[in-house]
């Protein structure tokens, strides 16, 4: 690998002045704004001098597109369709020796239409300023960035590169798993202060749901925490929830990808307010390896099913959310409860008030 990289050093960029970016004639991004749409003038940010340079002595953006991104229209042909992240990441699972790339400086390589960079505007202290290359926060920044990916590896996309932002997600021979920065700043060190930061925080956690077995059991806490107003929605049982996802998040399990054509494994799992499921495989009879961890709340109504309907409702559930594995593998779903009983039952019903009317 060092050889290689040194008889081909020349095609790497060593200094920022390297970076010549993407020729327009293969990449630029437009805006589609409504023709009604007027110029936002906003006011310059007062600072305090001392708050005015980085901490580290470093360029910090400090302009939005805010009012921009409200008259910006998402249809035509700037949309592209995205990658599974899932299908991705299992592409990538058990593969010799991965090698991760990422751009500098988010999508600072794709350049503007000419016609639309005054549209980005910002005020600073001396003057207007526009942005020439595409900043980051826009709509449809990442189906441009996409595009531009496909365009440049499309012979090798499948085979031997895969293109796609995963974040939050580590891969490695052996499996993968929730990366560590990913996990490290959803559960930080201090709890909510606040509503929005509650929600904040939710989110992040339910990005990483993949990884915890039950992860709505767990997170319980945090809905119910998030439907009372104010700070006082933050309880001792939200405290004891949030600590103990910090300690599954720091030691996350490593999950594997099936084998094609293998035979896979499924156990089903119900609460009073959620229902779960795992699939699994098993490479040897005293091994079992995770694969898809699935949880979800229930609603009003499902709350008072039986056992048996919520057993069926979480198999149902998986299969919706794990369709390409059960397209591709054949799946033994393990339970104490007798669901090919209950699902011919229910076919018998139907039919049954199908010839009554």
């Amino acid at each position: 690998m060092q050889s290689i990289l040194r008889r081909n050093h020349d095609i790497f960029a060593w200094t920022h002045s390297d970076m010549k970016g993407i020729h327009p004639s293969i990449a630029s991004h437009r805006l589609n704004v409504f023709s009604i749409a007027r110029p936002v003038r906003q006011k310059i940010r007062r600072f305090h001098p001392d708050r005015q340079k980085s901490s580290e002595m470093r360029w910090t953006n400090c302009s939005k597109p805010d009012s921009l991104e409200k008259f910006l229209i998402r249809s035509g042909w700037k949309i592209f369709p995205l990658p599974r992240i899932d299908q991705i990441v299992d592409s990538t699972s058990g593969q010799g020796m991965l090698s991760f790339l990422d751009a500098l400086s988010r999508y600072h390589q794709i350049p503007m239409s000419p016609d639309d960079e005054e549209k980005t505007a910002f005020i600073t202290p001396h003057g207007l300023y526009c942005y020439k290359v595409l900043p980051f926060g826009l709509k449809n920044a990442g189906a441009t960035y996409q595009r531009l990916m496909t365009k440049i590896f499309e012979p090798l996309i499948g085979h031997t590169v895969e293109c796609w932002q995963v974040s939050g997600i580590y891969g490695q021979p052996k499996g993968h798993r929730s990366q560590p920065r990913s996990s490290q700043s959803s559960h930080g060190n201090t709890p909510p202060k606040n509503k929005k930061e509650l929600q904040r925080l939710t989110g992040k956690l339910v990005a990483l749901g993949r990884f915890i077995a039950r992860f709505t059991d767990e997170l319980r806490p945090f809905f119910l925490a998030i439907r009372k107003a104010g700070a006082h929605g933050w309880t001792d049982s939200c405290q004891n929830a949030f600590e103990k996802i910090k300690y599954c998040l720091t030691q996350p399990p490593i999950l594997s990808s099936p084998i094609p054509k293998e035979k896979l494994y499924m156990y089903l799992a119900v609460s009073e307010w959620a229902i779960s499921a795992v699939l699994f495989r098993c490479p040897s009879p005293k091994e079992q390896k995770p694969i898809y961890y699935v949880s979800r709340a229930l609603t009003d109504v499902e709350t008072r099913y039986s056992k048996m309907e919520l057993t069926a409702l979480a198999l149902r559930s998986a299969a919706q959310k794990l369709r390409p594995y059960f397209q591709a593998h054949p799946v033994i779903v393990l339970t104490d409860q007798p669901l090919r009983q209950h699902s011919t039952q229910a076919r018998f019903n139907r039919e049954n008030a199908a010839m009554g009317h």
